[in-house]
């Protein structure tokens, strides 16, 4: 055999120690690694151990199948509608205007069927009426044709004042006088009142009382000709009582139907006596406010 050249020895040194770093901590492990300890046995006499409670099996559709890694729908979430109430049931019901941006205030349309500002009513009906001197002159009476006409304002809701003009015309009145009664057939008795006023609404029935204290007087005419008159009377003192109804036609007119009552009393002017005078009426009215 031939001598190992250097490089020869070199080669089989380097081989030997990778296998050495091999198989050293392979063997290393093996020696220090600890041996398992042998189970003991119970004691002679002692009741054999409990063995573990069994895993309690879970409800048919609830458990996890194989392969899935998600609950099978039904048992992660409620079913449709359990969660959340039934339609109507699940908020009580909220007055009228509820808004979920806070209390909101009822918007008033003022003026709108309101007794408020301006007031103008204007009447036309028919009654009857009478005028009769103190003395020994006589009455005269008979059905009239009668006229109202208010302008005013409010001064507070529902409380109205007013100037009032209103008036009695008795066409071809019935003179009565010792009694002995005829007709002045082509005459007209007026009885006039002028004055201030004041009126109250009961509201919503929109019902009224109104009053009137007036300057009142009478005039005699010629129903063939307008231009003829005589005042019988000075300015005297009277007053007109009304009650009335009415009912919105648009958001500031309404139409009525009212009563009215007339009395008053005034000096003769050539004579020294006196005339009172008085009247009814069932009329219907225009009333703006």
């Amino acid at each position: 055999m031939r001598p190992h050249t250097i490089r020869e020895r070199i080669i089989c040194a380097v081989a030997t120690m990778g296998f050495c770093l091999a198989i050293g901590p392979a063997a290393f492990a093996q020696d220090t690694s600890a041996p398992a300890p042998a189970a003991e046995s119970p004691p002679l006499g002692a009741p054999p151990p409990t063995p573990p409670p069994a895993p309690t099996p879970a409800p048919p559709g609830y458990a996890y199948p194989p392969g899935y890694g998600y609950p099978p729908p039904g048992y992660g979430y409620p079913p449709p509608g359990y969660g959340y109430p039934p339609p109507g049931y699940g908020y009580p019901p909220q007055p009228y205007g509820y808004s979920p941006y806070g209390p909101q205030t009822p918007m008033i349309l003022t003026g709108h069927h309101a007794h408020e500002g301006f007031y103008m009513r204007l009447g036309l009906g028919g009654g009857f009426a009478s005028t009769s001197a103190s003395s020994s002159r006589g009455k005269l009476s008979g059905g009239s044709l009668f006229i109202d006409m208010a302008l005013g304002g409010s001064v507070t809701p529902n409380l109205v004042v007013y100037g009032e003009i209103v008036g009695h015309s008795i066409l071809s009145p019935t003179y009565e006088m010792n009694g002995v009664s005829t007709t002045w057939d082509s005459t007209t008795v007026d009885l006039y009142g002028l004055g201030p006023g004041v009126a109250y609404y009961f509201m919503p029935l929109n019902l009224y009382l109104a009053g009137a204290l007036l300057m009142q007087w009478v005039v005699l005419g010629d129903s063939n000709n307008s231009d003829v008159s005589t005042r019988l009377t000075n300015l005297g003192v009277g007053f007109n009582l009304m009650v009335g109804k009415e009912w919105w036609v648009s958001s500031d007119w309404g139409l009525g139907v009212a009563g009215a009552f007339l009395f008053g009393s005034a000096k003769d002017r050539y004579q020294d006596t006196r005339w009172n005078s008085s009247g009814f009426a069932v009329f219907l009215s225009a009333t703006y406010n």
